[in-house]
């Protein structure tokens, strides 16, 4: 059995757009250990890595560790709310 917080080495998406259904990923393999909800919670690049997504042009993310996080705001109506693609 994989212990939770194990780095594993394959493609990663950072978030899944609920609305449209595109998301943040990367499509060469990569180091990255995934949260509860299956999306890549932390990364590990090596080297540059290309992070791709339907509606913007890809973006290369240098070599180093990173936690994803994922962007939140404040509605006046509903209070604190992750932002949706």
């Amino acid at each position: 059995m994989k212990a939770r917080n194990e780095w594993k080495l394959g493609k990663a998406t950072l978030a899944l757009g609920e609305v449209t259904g595109h998301s943040h990923r990367f499509e060469n393999a990569v180091k990255h250990r995934n949260g509860s909800d299956g999306l890549a919670c932390a990364l590990l690049l090596e080297r540059p890595e290309v992070l791709v997504h339907e509606e913007h042009d890809p973006v290369t993310i240098g070599e180093g560790e990173f936690e994803v996080v994922l962007q939140r705001e404040y509605d006046v109506l509903e209070g604190v709310r992750q932002v949706l693609d």
